[in-house]
C-alpha cells in the first residue's frame, strides 16, 4: 500500500510500509523560532558577502595608493632628471662659450742667427741665448703670463737636461701683464744658465761656441714652463721643450705637454 499522509488536529501522521508514524507537533513559538534563526543565518552569510566587498574595495583602495605614490615618485624623479639635464645643458653651452672666446697661448722658436747674436763690436761677451715668440690665438686676453724657460746647449742626446715638471730649477723668467688676442711678442729670448760650482751662472756667447752650433757639435735646446689666466678666471699652463737643428729625443719630444683643455 503506499504510503500516506494525513493533517489532524493532533499532528500530521504518514504511513511507512502499512504502520502510521505520526510527527511530532511543532508550535507556533517554535515554528517562529526556527524562522528567526533562519533569518539570522542568512544575515549573517550577507554580512560575509559584504564584509568580503568592503576587504575587496579596501584593498583597492590601498592598491590605488601605492600606483598614485609611486606615479608621484616617478614623475618627480623625471622632474628632477630633466632640470639636472638642463642645468648639464646650461653648463655645457658656457663652457662652449668659454672655450670659443678664451685666450690661447703658444709659443714658437724662430731660427738661430747666428749673426744676429754675435756683435763684435761689443767689447764683451754676451750672453747665449735662444729666441722666442709667445703669441694669444684666441679671442680674449691672456693675463699674467709667465715663461720660466733656460736655454741649454748639449753635445749629444745623452746629456742630461732639466726637465722638472713645472720648469727648470735655473731659469730665466719673462712675465707680460696682458697679451690681446692675436697679438705676437716677438724679439725676446731665453739666456742659457748654467750651474757652475753650486751657483747658476750666464753662458756668455763666443765665436767658438756658434760655430759647433753651425756645424751641429753642439745642440741648442729651449725648454720651459708656461703659465697664464685667460678672461674667464680660468688658470693654465705649456712644458715646452724645443732643439733648434731638430735634433730631439723622444724622451725631450714628451715633455711637451698642457692642460687638459688645450690638447
Amino acid at each position: 500500500m503506499p504510503d500516506q499522509e494525513q493533517n489532524g488536529g493532533a499532528g500530521s501522521f504518514h504511513q511507512e510500509g502499512g504502520v502510521f508514524v505520526f510527527d511530532k507537533s511543532i508550535s507556533q513559538e517554535e515554528v517562529g523560532r526556527k524562522t528567526q534563526q533562519d533569518e539570522q543565518r542568512e544575515f549573517a552569510r550577507q554580512q560575509v558577502k559584504t564584509n568580503k566587498k568592503l576587504a575587496w574595495f579596501t584593498g583597492l583602495l590601498v592598491l590605488g595608493t601605492f600606483v598614485g605614490s609611486g606615479i608621484s615618485i616617478w614623475q618627480a624623479n623625471i622632474a628632477k632628471i630633466a632640470a639636472t639635464a638642463a642645468k648639464d645643458e646650461v653648463k655645457t653651452a658656457k663652457d662652449q662659450m668659454r672655450l670659443e672666446n678664451r685666450a690661447w697661448v703658444g709659443i714658437t722658436f724662430p731660427n738661430l742667427d747666428p749673426a744676429k747674436e754675435i756683435n763684435k763690436s761689443l767689447p764683451l761677451q754676451v750672453v747665449f741665448q735662444c729666441p722666442i715668440e709667445v703669441s694669444n690665438y684666441g679671442r680674449t686676453p691672456a693675463r699674467i703670463v709667465e715663461i720660466k724657460g733656460n736655454c741649454s746647449i748639449i753635445r749629444s742626446g745623452s746629456d742630461p737636461i732639466d726637465l722638472g715638471p713645472s720648469g727648470p730649477t735655473h731659469h730665466s723668467l719673462i712675465r707680460f701683464e696682458s697679451i690681446q688676442p692675436n697679438e705676437t711678442e716677438k724679439d725676446w729670448a731665453l739666456a742659457a744658465i748654467i750651474e757652475k760650482n753650486g751657483k747658476a751662472m750666464p753662458m756668455l756667447t763666443t765665436e767658438e761656441m756658434w760655430e759647433k752650433v753651425r756645424t751641429a757639435k753642439l745642440t741648442v735646446i729651449a725648454h720651459g714652463y708656461i703659465t697664464y689666466t685667460d678672461s674667464f678666471g680660468k688658470n693654465h699652463w705649456i712644458r715646452f721643450c724645443h732643439a733648434y737643428d731638430g735634433y730631439c729625443p723622444e724622451i725631450r719630444f714628451q715633455y711637451n705637454d698642457s692642460d687638459p683643455e688645450l690638447q
